[in-house]
């Protein structure tokens, strides 16, 4: 792990919850609090889909089409991106937090051909180190911080501030970094509801059988404020992999 005076045993811990949970966001403090690496997968996908240089591959157009859209990308596309890089970080028995993967079935458990998060995890990992928090967000919340999130455009932090974001987005800058802020294309109200869809139909059942075979899980209230969610997901975590000692 990155810092010393982090005494938790390596372990992988997946953050689920719908568009608007602060996935991002609890992935980046139980970093800093746990000195695992937050692996951005939505971030990563982003800039790639985004790359003026990767237009010309049409792989890469389809996803493209598919992120700006709402839409969940094509599970094969999505693995031979991040595998690699997941799986090296994972052979160095470095800590990871996921806020944005898996979101697909075959995501999360493969293909004939491919190997899924899962498949990699476990390979490292044992199960009871390998840690699924879902936050719970209702759908009324999610569209609302949604529509009021912008994201820094140089490290990707978000900030969710509607009183102070209303009327004077150009002002702002990212807290952490002093980027510029953005709008994402992904926060048009019509393209979350999409992305709504997409979380209840394709994601919620991956949670359902990570719950089946055995992973240590554990159900957060997202609706309340984000230091109160952080606490909730920090205490299962270090209490999960206290145990592996």
């Amino acid at each position: 792990m990155k810092d010393s005076n982090k005494s938790l045993n390596p372990g992988a811990v997946i953050i689920f919850g719908p568009p608007g949970a602060g996935k991002t966001t609890q992935a980046l403090l139980l970093e800093k609090k746990t000195g695992f690496i937050s692996f951005n997968t939505g971030g990563i996908l982003e800039r790639i889909v985004h790359d003026p240089e990767q237009q010309g591959d049409p792989a890469v157009v389809q996803a493209r089409k598919d992120f700006d859209e709402g839409r969940l990308m094509d599970p094969s596309f999505v693995l031979g991106v991040i595998g690699e890089r997941i799986r090296a970080h994972a052979q160095q028995g470095e800590g990871l937090v996921f806020g944005s993967n898996p979101r697909k079935i075959q995501e999360a458990f493969g293909t004939e051909d491919q190997d899924g998060l899962l498949d990699i995890l476990s390979a490292v990992f044992p199960k009871e180190a390998i840690l699924v928090a879902e936050i719970a967000v209702s759908p009324e919340i999610s569209i609302q911080r949604n529509t009021h999130r912008k994201v820094c455009s140089s490290c990707q932090t978000p900030v969710i501030d509607p009183q102070l974001l209303k009327g004077i987005d150009e002002l702002f800058q990212c807290t952490l970094c002093g980027g510029e802020l953005e709008t994402r294309t992904l926060d048009d109200p019509s393209i979350i509801q999409v992305r709504l869809d997409a979380y209840k139909e394709h994601t919620l059942p991956i949670i359902e059988a990570l719950k089946t075979q055995g992973y240590p899980y554990k159900k957060i209230d997202g609706d309340t404020l984000p230091f109160q969610v952080f606490n909730d997901i920090y205490s299962f975590v270090h209490d999960s992999l206290q145990k592996q000692e």
